[in-house]
């Protein structure tokens, strides 16, 4: 479906499965569980590896922990739900190392796209943009972009964990809106899933979907060991379709 041209005056971002490549997430979640098990016996709190395993079957598809004045992120509150499981007692510190810990052994496998500082630097040249990504351990995303060197490129960040709110809730979208003093309807929302449509197209926003051929599954991206239909909420339709970041360049500013 393509609709009528817009003239943009925003750009927002997804990230993972739009700035970032999903690439063996099989192995991802096997260097997850592994450095979790390694960050676990490193605290001195040695789990058996099939218990772990057996523990860890759905994590992320868990509801999640209430929020709390802990001081934590959702995914270490997250990890304290799955040490109290285990029987295993975790501080504050700990539970922060073991987040680092896991978190980084999963991005390795999900590297930036090759075209994601060329388009974000080309369309920052004419518009604001911003980033709204899901995701249950703000600090991780955070230094990710300031390494990767993309956080200069974005005038204002979103992150649900920060927020309180995750798509495809279309409300999360109404801080960077209001930030940046825009008109939802002339705002594209760059995204890879359902969840982006979602959202974008309940708070008035031109969705953008990329789809790489032949990625991962849903499945495969969002949790460990799970194998169900993560994809089978209703899916609106987004406004444009591309194949690759670099495609989205013309869409906005030849608009």
């Amino acid at each position: 479906m393509v609709e009528s041209a817009v003239a943009f005056a925003a750009v927002f971002f997804d990230l993972y499965g739009t700035l970032l490549v999903y690439g063996d997430m099989e192995r991802a979640w096997a260097d997850w569980l592994a450095a979790l098990d390694d960050g676990l016996l490193a605290l001195g709190s040695p789990v058996d590896r099939r218990r772990l395993e057996a523990a860890c079957e759905g994590f992320f598809g868990r509801p999640e922990p209430r929020p709390a004045d802990d001081g934590l992120t959702v995914y270490e509150r997250r990890l304290a739900q799955l040490c109290a499981t285990l029987g295993v007692s975790m501080s504050a510190v700990d539970l922060g190392a073991l987040a680092t810990r896991t978190v980084a052994a999963w991005q390795r496998q999900i590297p930036l796209d090759r075209e994601a500082e060329p388009v974000l630097a080309s369309l920052h040249r004419r518009l604001p943009l911003a980033l709204v990504s899901n995701f249950d351990h703000p600090p991780h995303v955070r230094r990710l972009l300031e390494e990767s060197g993309l956080a200069r490129h974005f005038d204002t960040i979103v992150v649900s964990a920060e927020v309180g709110v995750k798509k495809p809730d279309p409300s999360i979208f109404a801080g960077p809106l209001a930030q940046l003093g825009v008109v939802a309807a002339e705002v594209a929302y760059v995204g890879d899933s359902p969840e982006d449509v979602t959202a974008a197209r309940g708070a008035g926003l031109v969705p953008i979907l990329v789809a790489r051929p032949g990625g991962p599954s849903r499945a495969e991206v969002s949790d460990f060991r799970t194998r169900s239909d993560v994809a089978s909420r209703p899916e609106a339709t987004p406004a444009h379709v591309v194949s690759s970041l670099g495609q989205v360049i013309p869409l906005i500013l030849e608009s």
